[in-house]
């Protein structure tokens, strides 16, 4: 269970990553936001914390 935890908490990490990376990119380099790649970082945030915490 441990260890299906921890797989599900660094996998949501990267995605989270990933995301915030592909939101600063576009919001930089091309002047355009997406509201939906924001709202993911907060699903995917929380997520990844919640698991965290029964980690």
């Amino acid at each position: 269970m441990n260890k299906a935890l921890s797989v599900t908490t660094t996998t949501l990490l990267l995605l989270l990553i990933a995301n915030v990376f592909v939101d600063v990119v576009l919001r930089y380099a091309f002047n355009n936001s997406s509201i939906a790649l924001q709202e993911l970082e907060w699903h995917l945030f929380s997520a990844m914390f919640l698991l965290s915490i029964a980690y």
